[in-house]
């Protein structure tokens, strides 16, 4: 119920997982949304389903574009793609006219 009420009250989701998207966390939003029958765009971000190059935690994630800067890029894009304009970006808040997502708790 929570993640259908949030839904309702943005214009864009991000679930975000240090695993793989396929079958993950996202893929539970994306059903729940969807047996809710709640319409929004959803942006899962995680790691590639393919092998990917060993390293340290922060090489791996930097690789896979999950660090701070490769998310903001990520919604940034979908947010472009969504409305055509390219949001202002701060850690924790994206913001575009209209658009605010709620800060990450913590």
């Amino acid at each position: 119920r929570a993640v259908a009420e949030a839904a309702r009250r943005h214009d864009l989701l991000v679930t975000l997982e240090e695993g793989t998207v396929v079958g993950g966390a996202g893929s539970a939003v994306n059903e729940c949304l969807a047996r809710q029958r709640v319409n929004v765009p959803v942006l899962n971000l995680g790691l590639p389903d393919r092998p990917v190059e060993h390293g340290t935690r922060d090489e791996v994630l930097q690789e896979a574009g999950l660090d701070k800067a490769g998310i903001m890029v990520a919604v940034a894009r979908r947010m472009v793609e969504l409305r055509g304009q390219v949001p202002t970006l701060r850690p924790g808040v994206v913001s575009l006219t209209s658009f605010e997502a709620a800060p990450s708790p913590g």
